[in-house]
């Protein structure tokens, strides 16, 4: 069988890359999902504490 694409070598180290860095982020993805949950609520949390202790009403 004849092949028609002609893909350079660096055309297929540029694809095989992006796959590689692919399957790494589905490998990871439950790790990176529980790193930015947990960013976020401490995110919330220091701005829940700090609303909550301010002393000046009309301060925003």
């Amino acid at each position: 069988m004849i092949s028609h694409f002609n893909f350079t070598k660096k055309e297929l180290l540029s694809a095989g890359i992006f796959f590689a860095i692919l399957g790494c982020i589905a490998i990871n993805s439950q790790n990176i999902s529980s790193y930015l949950i947990d960013a976020y609520n401490h995110k919330v949390e220091y701005l829940a504490n700090n609303t909550v202790a301010s002393t000046n009403i009309l301060r925003y």
